[in-house]
């Protein structure tokens, strides 16, 4: 029998760094969401020149610690086990120059107190404090990541991101609930023209999941390698389709570098009514559509949104 002892989860925002002076009155420069998403209230003011445009950038710190303890009873094949991870990120966001500006995002961890080399499978809801991967090949419990790095252009009310970025969408989260985010390599577009309306289109080649110091193809589990537990080195979400695997692919003569594009549009139509279509297609694996709509009721001081949510999934020749 499986008994949880204890599992402790602590996110510390902490240390915040800037390069400008900030008014004790001034609304705090980020705030957390209760999904662990963060929000920036305090962005840098439009540069004048070059040389503004990185003076007036602004460094966002921060300290991180997630402690996690499993014990198991009246089961000879588990292992308790243990995870702590500790670290943090800094953020760095130059002023905008011309509509141009930069992102950058260093993020570290490090489990000071986890089970052995050739126990580290046993880890369960602690993995992302570490990478698995690394730490069978190279008994370091130790992460790195750049997990942001991308140049945008705003112009007007559309804005233009590529690089190594956050996307929040109906399929893709960061799910920065632990130490590191989950980010993707490419292109997104967004455009606030239509009144009520937004548009976003986004084009990723490649995704680093949160326990991962690199970057890896989005849909391909295992990597195809002579590595050690090279499974933990391609998509191992624990939401991965295994039968999507380097060895399928290459066994049907097809390929393991695939691209995941993203459409939604989301529109606000009178006062209450709000609603979302959202399609993805992984090429030749997968094609999603998703339909949202949210009904916002007034009863007093109290609010009443009923909502629904359609989703359909199709076969694009990953099943075979």
């Amino acid at each position: 029998m499986k008994k949880n002892i204890s599992v402790v989860t602590a996110a510390l925002l902490a240390t915040t760094l800037a390069t400008q002076a900030v008014a004790e009155d001034a609304k705090p420069k980020r705030s957390l969401k209760g999904n662990m998403m963060v929000e920036y209230h305090q962005l840098p003011d439009e540069a004048k020149s070059l040389q503004e445009m990185f003076s007036k950038g602004i460094f966002y710190g921060r300290l991180r610690a997630n402690s996690f303890t499993w014990d198991y009873n009246d089961d000879t094949n588990q292992v308790d086990n243990r995870a702590i991870g500790v670290g943090g990120s800094l953020v760095y966001k130059t002023a905008p120059f011309h509509g141009f500006g930069v992102n950058l995002g260093a993020y570290y961890t490090n489990a000071v107190d986890s089970l052995k080399q050739n126990e580290i499978n046993k880890v369960k809801a602690g993995k992302d404090t570490f990478s698995r991967y690394k730490v069978a090949n190279e008994n370091d419990y130790s992460l790195f990541s750049l997990a942001e790095a991308n140049v945008y252009y705003k112009h007007g009310k559309s804005k233009l991101k590529v690089g190594q970025q956050i996307f929040e969408s109906v399929f893709t989260k960061s799910n920065d609930t632990k130490m590191i985010p989950n980010t993707f390599m490419g292109a997104t577009f967004e455009n606030k023209s239509i009144e009520g309306t937004s548009i976003r289109l986004a084009h990723f080649t490649e995704q680093k999941l949160r326990d991962h110091e690199t970057n890896h193809d989005v849909v391909t589990f295992n990597d195809g390698t002579s590595a050690i537990r090279p499974e933990w080195n391609g998509n191992d979400d624990s939401a991965v389709h295994k039968g999507l695997s380097h060895a399928n692919f290459t066994a049907n003569n097809k390929s393991v570098d695939h691209t995941l594009s993203i459409v939604t549009v989301k529109s606000n139509i009178g006062k209450n009514l709000k609603t979302e279509v959202s399609y993805l297609t992984v090429p030749e694996v997968v094609n999603n559509l998703t339909l949202e709509a949210h009904y916002t009721m007034k009863a007093g001081n109290t609010k009443v949104i009923p909502g629904f949510r359609y989703m359909m999934q199709k076969d694009d020749g990953g099943g075979a």
